[in-house]
């Protein structure tokens, strides 16, 4: 049983869209934590990176999707399946961005593609569960892959806006209060907009037109 009135309140999307801050945050500090923790032991960490963090990253995958299929349980019948595939499609955006390499070497576009080939990964991951639930759940992978590429992109804006201006010391309290609440926000904005983009996705997916729709052509993309 689908509870429509749930997925569409305020007090949904609100939960929706920290949980999936939350989950970003984690999944994002993950990588960082791999990154330094091979600089700190070794000299060439390339390797010892490449080791440490899928493991890392597959436990900050687990913590988001424990925190999704908890939300999404009380209103739709979902698999706990949900929570190794989240797992599954961050470590899938990890193996794809070590073959692919440094072919993709254009400015902005370097920097977004790894976030968009997750948002793909993890969307398409997840689809295959949430499918067996809710009619057209293709739009999931849509979703994910406009709401994690549009909130990176949307951050990166904000960094770089901040180092164009770095002020002058001395600085005042003030400025330096702002361009913190700004940085903090600009790490923030990718998993608010994700949890936006996949939030509406829901509540388009829960609508009764999607059920009326699949009973009339008779199939469910």
């Amino acid at each position: 049983m689908v509870s429509i009135s749930l997925f569409q309140s305020r007090g949904f999307l609100l939960r929706w869209i920290s949980i999936s801050t939350i989950g970003m945050l984690l999944v994002a500090g993950a990588s960082t934590v791999a990154g330094y923790t091979s600089l700190i032991l070794v000299q060439s960490p390339t390797t010892l990176e490449s080791t440490i963090e899928p493991v890392i990253v597959g436990l900050g995958g687990a913590m988001l999707g424990v925190l999704q299929w908890s939300l999404l349980r009380r209103g739709i019948i979902i698999s706990g399946w949900w929570i190794p595939a989240s797992i599954l499609g961050l470590l899938a955006a990890i193996a794809i961005r070590s073959i692919v390499g440094g072919r993709v070497t254009s400015g902005i576009i370097s920097l977004l593609t790894p976030f968009a080939v997750a948002g793909v990964s993890l969307g398409l991951a997840q689809w295959a569960v949430l499918r067996r639930s809710l009619p057209y759940a293709g739009w999931w992978i849509v979703a994910s892959v406009v709401g994690l590429s549009l909130g990176v992109y949307l951050g990166i804006g904000i960094l770089a806006l901040l180092s164009s201006s770095a002020p002058t010391p001395p600085a005042s309290g003030l400025t330096i209060f702002l361009r913190r609440a700004f940085l903090l926000i600009a790490f923030v904005l990718p998993g608010v907009i994700y949890g936006g983009s996949t939030w509406y996705a829901l509540a388009e997916l829960v609508h009764p037109r999607a059920s009326k729709t699949v009973q009339k052509n008779g199939f469910t993309p």
